[in-house]
């Protein structure tokens, strides 16, 4: 879809983007412990929570076997490389702390977005 144009001003008017619905931050822990990789829009709770769970013995490893499905689907590849060695005790040192450094990524970005859309809020209409 083309944006029109205003006629008084001559520049391009954008339609309204939706807005997304806020997640509580038990909401965001749970998505991050139960749902890990199959939740797009984690907060930095979430992403917490997910990266954290990585280090426990026997739950890390059902981490990574949700977390390789998650990523084949979304075809990730490096995610699911990650989460494959992850899944061995003796590999799993390398992967783990590979994956929790994406995990840190995505922790900046939900920061950066926690950010924009205080911002947004903040600005009248």
């Amino acid at each position: 879809m083309r944006p029109s144009l205003t006629p008084a001003t001559r520049t391009p008017a954008m339609p309204p983007q939706p807005r997304r619905r806020r997640v509580s931050l038990p909401r965001d822990v749970y998505n991050g412990a139960v749902r890990g990789d199959f939740e797009h829009h984690l907060g930095l709770a979430g992403a917490l929570t997910q990266a954290l769970l990585g280090y426990v013995p026997g739950i890390g490893t059902i981490c990574a076997m949700r977390d390789f499905v998650a990523d084949l689907r979304q075809r990730d590849h490096l995610g699911a490389m990650l989460n494959v060695l992850a899944l061995f005790p003796v590999l799993g040192g390398f992967p783990k702390t590979a994956e929790v450094l994406r995990h840190v990524h995505l922790v900046g970005r939900a920061v950066a977005k926690t950010r924009r859309r205080a911002y947004d809020e903040q600005q009248p209409y």
